[in-house]
């Protein structure tokens, strides 16, 4: 069903992971790839309030977008978030995660049961990966690298065929933190930056996430065996040991043998 735009900030946003217009040498043996950066989107301000850089597309990147988001939002949640069907978003690990997160999460139905839109080009996180490609131009050193060109009689990209404007890997997620701040902050047609309209237009009865929870999207869980009532692990070379007094009791909650998430 069509639905109204909305009004305000933090009403409605959507996630996506997207490949940016530039190629990265990531071990230092022209083994060139393009970076998957995944983005958390504004739909009121069209801004990008948390994003995360990898390799590829997983339910660490989504977590590490998210806690990214908080911390630079105060802890303010989204009224929905809408995704498509990626496997790091939909993950068991991060399904809890995002019920804390926003008040309603969905994914996006489109016309068919895998969920693809019938015309791509409608859908934000498409304009996004379009504008965010027409902005690299901004940044010192980065060309872009499209092997075509948008013509009609489709003539390659002569900085694509010279294949020298790549940067190492730590250079790359720099340009990429850059090119994020200027898609933030260009000023638009109405005067005001993405980030200043959003910023402006914030209500006060917004979902807040304690941080613990928040905290929690930074750690990595582990199964760990209950031996004799006890968990013990080590953590960066810390010993830690916790007592599970009543853990016999409840022996029958346990899937396999005696273990816990930690």
């Amino acid at each position: 069903h069509k639905r109204k735009k909305a009004t305000q900030s933090l009403l409605k946003g959507g996630m996506d992971g997207l490949q940016v217009d530039f190629y990265t040498d990531v071990n230092g043996k022209k083994a060139l790839t393009m970076l998957t950066v995944f983005v958390i989107f504004e739909n009121y301000s069209g801004a990008i309030t948390g994003y995360d850089i990898g390799l590829v597309e997983d339910g660490q990147m989504v977590k590490n977008a998210l806690y990214r988001h908080l911390e630079f939002n105060d802890w303010k949640g989204y009224k929905e978030l809408e995704s498509d069907r990626g496997s790091g978003i939909l993950s068991n690990a991060n399904k809890d995660i995002l019920s804390k997160f926003c008040g309603f999460f969905n994914v996006s139905g489109g016309i068919d049961p895998d969920g693809n839109a019938g015309n791509p080009q409608k859908k934000f996180a498409e304009r996004l990966v379009q504008e965010l490609n027409r902005l690299t131009q901004s940044i010192k050193g980065w060309k872009g690298t499209n092997f075509y060109t948008r013509e009609m009689n489709r003539r390659p990209n002569p900085d694509h065929a010279k294949a020298t404007n790549y940067m190492s890997l730590p250079k790359a997620i720099t340009a990429i933190i850059d090119l994020i701040k200027v898609y933030n902050h260009e000023v638009q047609n109405s005067g005001l930056s993405r980030w200043e309209r959003y910023s402006q237009a914030i209500p006060e009865n917004t979902i807040l996430v304690d941080q613990l929870s928040a905290t929690s999207l930074l750690i990595k869980p582990r199964i760990i065996k209950v031996i004799r009532q006890v968990v013990s692990f080590k953590d960066r070379g810390v010993d830690y040991e916790y007592e599970l007094p009543d853990a016999i009791s409840k022996r029958h909650l346990f899937s396999k043998s005696e273990h816990v998430l930690v």
